[in-house]
Formats: structure tokens, C-alpha cells, sequence
């Protein structure tokens, strides 16, 4: 092998001592000749192969039956360590290779520890010395879904202008939402919200659209949809958030069915009321139509 190599290397520099283009020729001939001796030489190489992702495989198992689907997966991607010939691992990339998990022995909605076997795509030949991690951990829900009524938050919406208008109850529409999911986490849904996001300062009755949709649990606490945990059958929402003109009507009393001779008049001006207006809050076609508010029996 030295005397191989030591010839080369005298044929090559005797090359590199003459005119330009008999040095190119001579440069490509050399890499020739050190690429026939390493594929002689050394047919066989290791190679390193990283971020191979991880694939579990549903179809036709008890879990695919059963609506059973990952949740949670502690690697994504692993390391693949292999050898094989040059001409086969060579130029060997990781979109060649997939880590994949068998879903065979998942029966039932918990943690599994998945062994991982590396499967080539491309058809090419190599024997693989090491996997990182070659085991991966797989939490299997059943995968549910649930209607729910959506509420509005219009916490960033504001009223433009004078003190004598103040919000009414927005209304969203659509009014309910399909979520999909991890059937313990829908359980824990107590409350969807469409959420206005921007700032918005109105005058009236506006029309709001947002895409933006809260979860809450029973305790008032963010349900968090980490990667992507949670469908919903839409996420455009319209949120009309009503303007009412604020007015100060007067109290009045009035008694019916008083007995006979029973001075009524008499008897109610001695009456003294803890308050004797009340502030309402009405459309500006229906407030003006209010003049005074009667109580009694």
C-alpha cells in the first residue's frame, strides 16, 4: 500500500513541475487515484447521522382502533451511529432515515417505553452500531371531542368619548366551538374564550373579529394548547360588542290593591327610599322611552 502511494505521489509532482494545464490534469488524475486506492483500501465506513426524526406507527394496531394517539413524546430526534460500504453510506443524509416506534403492545391509555429501529427510505444497505436514545417514552390518550360555549373577552375594548355610554354583553359569534383533543384535557375545559387582542376604542355598537381562543380549567387557571394539543373546528371568531347610553331615572312608588278607605297617597309620602334614582343602561332607540321606574306591590 506505501509503494502504491509513493508512486502517486511521484507521478503527481513529476505532473505539477510542468505547464498549467498539464498541472489541472495532473491535480484531477490525483484525485482519481486516491479515490480508486480508499474504495480498494477502505470499502467499509462509519458514519454519523444527526436529528434522524422519530416516527410511531398507528396503523392497524389496537391504539389506532381505539383512538388512542400520542400526547406527549420525550425525543423527537435522535442520533444514529452506522457502518456499511462507502458506496452505500457515503452520502447517506437524514432525510434518508427515520427512527421509527412500533405501537404494537399499546393497549391502553398510558406511558409507554418504545424501542426505536432505524428504517431506511432510500433502500440503501447499512448495519446501525448505535442509536441516542434507542428507547423513547410515549404518553397514549384517547382522543375525544367536546362542544363548548364561547364567551367573549373585551377587556381591550373601550369606550370613545363621553362617561355617559358603558359596554353591554358582547355576543360571539359562532357561539359554540368543537374541540379536539386528549380526552383528561378536555375534561378539565370548564370555559373558552374568544379573545379581542388589539386595542379598540368605540363609539358604538362594533363588530370585532379575532382568532384568538383562551381555555380555562374549573379553577380559573390558562389551559396551555402545547404543541399544538387542541384542535377547534374554527378559530375565527365576530365579537359585536354593544354601546348602551347610560341614564339617571327616577324612582317612583306605587301601591295596588290597597284596602278600602287606606290613604295610599298619604302613606307613600312618608315613605323614604335608601336611594331615589337608579343609573340605567339601554340601547339609545330604548333609553329615551324610559322616563321613571316604579316600585311597590
Amino acid at each position: 500500500m506505501k509503494n502504491i502511494v509513493k508512486t502517486a505521489a511521484d507521478f503527481v509532482s513529476g505532473l505539477f513541475e510542468k505547464d498549467i494545464v498539464i498541472k489541472i490534469a495532473s491535480g484531477i488524475a490525483a484525485c482519481l487515484i486516491w479515490f480508486i486506492i480508499s474504495v480498494k483500501e477502505y470499502p467499509t465506513v462509519d458514519r454519523v447521522i444527526y436529528k434522524v426524526p422519530v416516527s410511531i406507527n398507528l396503523e392497524g394496531t389496537y391504539a389506532e382502533a381505539n383512538s388512542y394517539e400520542p400526547v406527549s413524546i420525550s425525543e423527537e430526534y435522535v442520533t444514529v451511529y452506522l457502518t456499511g460500504n462507502r458506496s452505500q453510506v457515503g452520502n447517506l443524509s437524514v432525510s434518508d432515515l427515520t427512527a421509527a416506534a412500533s405501537a404494537d403492545n399499546v393497549l391502553d391509555t398510558k406511558e409507554y417505553k418504545l424501542p426505536l429501529k432505524i428504517v431506511s427510505k432510500s433502500g440503501k444497505d447499512f448495519e446501525v452500531t448505535l442509536i441516542e436514545p434507542s428507547v423513547i417514552t410515549v404518553d397514549f390518550d384517547e382522543i375525544v371531542t367536546k362542544d363548548f360555549t364561547v364567551e367573549a373577552d373585551t377587556d381591550k375594548v373601550s369606550i370613545d368619548g363621553t362617561s355617559d355610554y358603558m359596554k353591554g354583553t358582547a355576543v360571539v359569534t359562532p357561539g359554540t366551538i368543537s374541540v379536539t383533543g386528549p380526552k383528561e384535557k378536555i375534561e378539565s375545559i370548564s370555559k373558552v374564550i374568544a379573545r379581542v387582542t388589539s386595542e379598540n376604542k368605540i363609539a358604538a355598537t362594533a363588530e370585532l373579529t379575532t382568532s384568538d381562543i383562551v381555555l380555562y380549567n374549573k379553577s380559573g387557571a390558562l389551559i396551555e394548547n402545547k404543541n399544538d394539543m387542541f384542535t377547534f373546528s374554527t378559530t375565527s371568531f365576530t365579537v359585536q360588542v354593544p354601546v348602551y347610553v347610560k341614564k339617571t331615572i327616577p324612582l317612583e312608588v306605587s301601591i295596588i290593591n290597597e284596602p278600602d278607605k287606606f290613604n295610599k297617597e298619604e302613606f307613600i309620602s312618608q315613605l323614604e327610599l335608601s336611594v331615589n334614582e337608579i343609573v340605567v343602561a339601554a340601547p339609545n332607540d330604548k333609553i329615551n322611552e324610559i322616563q321613571n321606574l316604579t316600585v311597590g306591590t
